[in-house]
């Protein structure tokens, strides 16, 4: 049983996947303060189920979450994953199917955790009870975090039991009692919902008895109903008959109205078409001369602008040139001033150069150079040999002492290897472990198997029992919505019917054959359609005065590039082929405006939206309002309510059968639940008794192995000690030997004494002789430079003035040369005006020709304009009055259908509650007997129906029911009497839980009594101590005190110890702990922060030795350089993004090999 592998997502700091991997030995994690090494142990934590945030430094469970910096963006989940190695058959029988479990917490941002134990969701008190089980978990002593040493320390004995109860093992124990308390309050919360149940049906028996004597007078008043509804049903029949013939002779009338009006639209909508068409071609002629002038004017412009443009650039070439006069003028004067300069310099160079004579001065300065350069090698030498003598010096005393230390070690070291070794021999002679601990391991391994059996069976059972009352909740929910909706229904049919009827008038003609009713087309392009062929969707397809005849035109042009024909989408009338082949889609209305220039005569495009743009240039937007506007998606209207009252019809049908079969369900439903909680109790009572056999054999187990493993933890701290001593005297040795060869004789430090003399001496006769040359030496360096820079300074003087004067030729050519330019653009630019002056005057004479003709196709065209604009004031007052027409029209054919379909109804209704047809009401009421009026038919059946009501429900098989009462109330009374034995036997469960655990907490107490007296000795290097029981005699209810003894110092309670004593004393008794109850792994946090160096070294031998052993593997946390030094491999917690922490691995074994190859 091994820790191998953990695995952190988003938890704190560590936003990105870290991977941890915990190796046999020790382990260290190191890192600066507030770099995240605690999160690692938190993570742990949290993986074993702790619920407190406060435990894990956190306000609440979302705190955990990785909550964002600057630049990385928070998370919404948290995730952790322990992953052990499930190779000993000593543990976790459950999971002997995988060689590998992996346990994983994940947390969802308000959404709480979720736990999987191998990828299979399981409760968190699972994973709590597998840790248990393997000595450890998020409150275990394995896991010792900061402040958990002051904690012991301050804590009280009643809080220091807790320690014991970890050791005993009964944490477990104490998890057991809890669930088996919930259990014994759940049992008891059956029985009292079952008493209830008893009252409850023993009234409802009483009931049914009164509810048959009420069937009989029901049966009576709903007799009488039945005749007065047939009667209210005759009354209705006769009068809805004479409103159909009324309302078909007000129809008539209405047709022909509107048939009159619908001729003198077509006369004047073919007057309008023909000024349509005659408009197009003046706004082109218009346009075409409009655009001539604004041409001719821009031109004009233009002219007058580059004759202003003229006139500005002479003006200002002509102060250019004055400028470059002056400079010209400015430039020949500086330059016969500068050419006086340069020949008077010239003169006084070679006046200088004459009267100087050559000075050798090579040889001084070769002397001069060879003197530094003996000088500087003598005090080189002098000063290597005095850092020689003092070097030496240094090291022969330190040497000296450092044998005289090894020495003393070296003998210490001796002794204590001897003393290891006697006491490893004395423990070799201890028995072997026998093999009685495999009857144990079968024997709880069949019961656990069975335990799993039952889990299984009562986990079946209970989702059995939660989908019950899910599906009896849903299906109760189910009939009540659907309740509702066959309301909505039957209101929503109604509407529709209404609406339907006054479409229905909308599109009646007296020819039955026109366009509309057979063209076929998509969705979304009914006003496409309606654009494209306006008042012909309304045309006949046979002989009329309004008609489409099928041509076969095979002229016909094609579109424009990339256009789709609106042919493409509509079939079923031929006769409208040609104009639809024409008629082109286009997608938006910019389309159309950029195309319609490109169509040839009979050609358009129009949008789904209904645009249209004419060949001719008419164009109506998609928002213009025309008479044919809506016609086509009035048709589809009318289909798609027709539909949607066929469907409402069937879907009304389909709920009131969907809610018969749900009450069906229901009491099907209820009986099965009663059927699954008589198995789920006698589940739990099989359950508790295997529990309690299984405990007892793990608690004789435990006892066996925890003997047995003693004497293996002491063989370990023995031989580890042992190894150490062993290593530390040949390293001793070795040191020893290599300082007595570094020792230096005094006969070499005399010899350094006498060469430093020697050398001292020639040193100073050197700088006497170098100072003497170097003075003569500078006298006659300095005459020969104040000469030499001197002449340097005319020279460079002459050069300046050579270049100035030659900069200043250059510039004057450049400014004549541009004077003559600049002269000869003048003469150009006076020749423009002239012949702009003559463009102008042909420009106006053109636009004087053009004015007078634009203006003769103005006045036509406004002339037809206002023409067309009066045809279309007739127009719209035609077409006002046809919808006025065919509204009254619509709304009588509304009447009349009403009327029909309510007689319709009627005749329903008198089959659905008479079963009869309206011919045979003679067979239920006396028809030559004058019967009184509607209204009073109508108070008479309210009355009988109050009557009816206030007799409330009434159960026509309430003899039926009761006999069923009564065998489900025999079936309760046993079921009572079963949770009353279940309650004994979880009472009785509960007092045997605490006698055992008391028993495993004395034992538990000998054996870490016994390990903290052996560890207090071993960490104090003497001393004695001891726990004690106190505060009461119940064992489980007592506090748990610590005597100590440090060397020289009188016996006493812990808390009157030193700071540094009271460590030590708390770590001997986590440890004590942790040596009667191994854990596969060990947590430390930062326990070695209180400790000086020779405790670290104790505190690191005993983890050590442990290690070794036990195969317990130790991950350690620490700031200490020694504790460091003394791990296996060290993990790094580094923060280098703020508020980010990452892990870095380096393995020291790893290390030291490679630095010693």
């Amino acid at each position: 049983m091994k820790f191998t592998r953990l695995k952190i997502t988003g938890f704190k700091s560590f936003v990105d996947t870290t991977v941890l991997d915990i190796k046999p030995g020790l382990t260290g994690l190191v890192g600066p303060n507030g770099c995240g090494k605690s999160n690692i142990v938190e993570a742990m934590k949290w993986n074993m189920g702790e619920a407190g945030p406060s435990r894990l430094r956190a306000g609440e469970m979302n705190d955990i979450i990785f909550a964002g910096t600057k630049g990385r963006p928070s998370r919404n989940s948290a995730e952790v994953t322990l992953t052990i190695e499930n190779n000993n058959e000593e543990l976790l029988q459950a999971y002997t199917d995988s060689s590998e479990i992996e346990v994983s917490r994940k947390i969802e941002k308000d959404d709480g955790s979720t736990y999987q134990i191998n990828n299979k969701e399981v409760r968190q008190r699972d994973v709590q009870i597998l840790y248990a089980d393997i000595a450890i978990g998020s409150r275990s002593n394995a896991i010792v975090d900061q402040g958990q040493v002051g904690k012991i320390i301050n804590s009280k004995p009643q809080e220091r039991r807790q320690i014991l109860e970890e050791a005993a093992g009964i944490s477990g124990i104490h998890a057991r009692k809890h669930e088996t308390e919930l259990k014994l309050k759940s049992t008891e919360t059956n029985l009292d919902k079952l008493e209830e149940i008893i009252t409850n049906d023993v009234s409802r028996l009483k009931e049914l008895s009164r509810q048959s004597n009420q069937a009989k007078r029901y049966k009576t008043i709903s007799e009488n109903i039945r005749k007065l509804e047939a009667t209210i049903l005759y009354q209705r029949w006769n009068s809805n008959k004479e409103k159909i013939e009324i309302n078909k002779k007000q129809l008539e009338s209405c047709t022909e109205n509107v048939n009159q009006i619908t001729r003198k639209i077509a006369s004047v909508s073919l007057q309008q078409q023909n000024i349509e068409n005659d408009l197009p071609a003046l706004r082109e002629e218009n346009q075409k001369y409009s655009n001539i002038l604004n041409k001719l004017k821009v031109e004009y412009d233009i002219l007058i602008k580059e004759e202003e443009s003229i006139s500005l650039e002479k003006a200002k070439q002509k102060d250019t040139i004055k400028n470059l006069i002056a400079e010209i003028f400015n430039e020949e004067k500086l330059f016969k001033e500068l050419d006086i300069q340069y020949k008077e310099l010239t003169t006084n160079i070679n006046t200088i150069k004459i009267n100087t004579t050559d000075i050798n001065i090579n040889e001084l300065k070769e002397n001069l150079e060879n003197l530094k350069k003996e000088e500087a090698y003598n005090s080189e030498k002098l000063t290597e040999s005095e850092r020689a003598l003092a070097y030496n010096t240094s090291q022969i005393e330190n040497l000296q002492n450092e044998i005289v230390k090894l020495k003393l070690q070296k003998e210490e070291t001796k002794n204590s290897l001897q003393k290891n070794i006697e006491e490893i021999k004395n423990l070799n002679t201890i028995s072997k472990e026998n093999n009685e601990k495999d009857v144990f391991l079968n024997k709880i391994d069949i019961l656990k198997k069975k335990l799993k059996d039952e889990d299984s069976k009562e986990i079946s059972t209970l989702k059995k029992l939660d989908i019950i009352v899910k599906k009896i909740k849903n299906l109760n929910e189910k009939i009540d919505q659907k309740k509702i909706v066959l309301q909505n229904k039957l209101r929503s049919i109604d509407q529709y019917n209404a609406s339907k009827d006054i479409l229905t008038k909308l599109f009646e003609s007296d020819e039955k054959n026109i366009v509309i009713n057979y063209l076929k087309f998509p969705n979304g392009f009914e006003k496409a359609i309606e654009a494209a062929l306006g008042h012909g969707l309304k045309a006949s397809l046979e002989k009329s005065s309004i008609e489409w005849r099928n041509i076969d035109q095979q002229s016909l042009k094609s579109l424009p590039e990339g256009i789709k024909s609106l042919s493409d989408y509509t079939k079923g009338v031929p006769e409208v082929l040609n104009i639809l082949k024409l008629t082109g889609l286009v997608d938006t209305s910019e389309q159309g405006d950029l195309l319609q220039h490109k169509l040839i005569p009979g050609q358009q495009l129009v949008t789904k939206n209904g645009g249209l743009w004419r060949w001719d240039g008419y164009t109506h937007t998609e928002n213009a309002k025309t008479p044919a506007n809506q016609i086509l998606q009035n048709k589809t209207n009318l289909i798609e309510l027709t539909s949607k009252i066929n469907s409402l019809q069937s879907e009304i049908s389909n709920h009131e059968t969907d809610i018969l079969n749900l009450n069906s369900e229901i009491n099907s439903s209820e009986n099965n639940k009663i059927d699954n909680n008589a198995i789920l109790l006698k589940i739990n009572n099989s359950k508790i008794d295997i529990r309690s056999i299984i405990e007892k054999e793990q608690s004789a187990m435990s006892i066996y192995i925890e003997n047995n493993n003693v004497n293996k933890t002491k063989l370990a701290i023995l031989e580890s000690s042992k190894s150490k001593n062993e290593y530390l005297f040949k390293k001793l040795s070795n040191e020893l030997a290599i300082c007595l060869k570094k020792e230096l004789s005094v006969s070499q430090i005399e010899d350094l004494k006498k060469n430093i003399n020697q050398i001292t001496s020639k040193n100073n006769e050197k700088k006497i002789e170098l100072n003497n040359y170097f003075s003569v030496y500078q006298k006659e360096l300095s005459a020969i430079d104040n000469r030499e820079n001197h002449l340097n300074q005319l020279v460079n003087e002459k050069s300046r003035l050579d270049s100035q004067i030659n900069n200043i030729k250059n510039r004057i050519k450049n400014l004549k040369y541009n004077k003559n330019h600049l002269e000869l653009d003048i003469k150009n630019l006076d020749l423009k005006p002239i012949q702009i002056e003559k463009l102008k005057l042909k420009i106006f004479n053109e636009i004087d020709n053009l004015k007078k003709k634009s203006n003769n196709i103005s006045e036509k065209l406004l002339n037809k304009e206002n023409e067309n604009k009066s045809i279309l004031n007739e127009l719209k007052t035609y077409n006002e009055e046809l919808i006025n027409y065919r509204e009254d029209k619509a709304r009588q054919e509304s009447l009349l259908q009403q009327s029909i379909e309510r007689n319709n109804e009627d005749r329903e209704r008198i089959y659905e509650k008479l079963k009869i047809t309206p011919d045979k009401f003679n067979e239920i009421i006396d028809l030559s007997i004058e019967t009184q009026g509607i209204e009073e038919s109508n108070l008479a059946l309210e009355k009988l129906i109050i009557q009816r009501e206030r007799i409330g429900p009434v159960n026509l098989v309430a003899e039926e029911d009761s006999e069923k009462l009564r065998i489900k109330l025999e079936e309760i009374d046993k079921e009572k009497e079963d949770l009353i034995n279940a309650i004994n036997k979880l009472r009785s469960s509960i007092r045997a839980i605490n006698k055992e655990a008391r028993a495993r907490l004395l034992e538990a107490f000998d054996e870490v009594n016994k390990h903290f007296k052996e560890l207090f000795t071993n960490l104090f290097g003497g001393g004695e101590a001891y726990l004690n029981l106190e505060g009461s005699d119940d064992p489980l209810e007592s506090g748990l005190e610590l005597m100590a003894s440090p060397p020289g110092k009188k016996l006493q309670q812990m808390s009157l110890l030193s700071g540094g004593e009271q460590a030590l004393t708390a770590m001997a008794l986590i440890f004590s702990v942790f040596l009667t109850k191994p854990s596969p792994i060990c947590v430390l946090d930062e326990v070695d922060a209180p400790l000086d160096e020779s405790n670290v070294d104790r505190f690191l031998d005993l983890i050590d030795s442990i290690s070794k052993k036990s195969e317990t593997r130790f991950l350690v946390i620490s700031h200490h350089r020694l504790t460091m030094a003394r791990m296996d491999r060290l993990y790094g917690i580094t923060m280098q993004e703020p508020g980010v922490s990452q892990l870095v691995s380096v393995s020291l074994k790893d290390a030291e090999k490679i630095k010693v190859a």
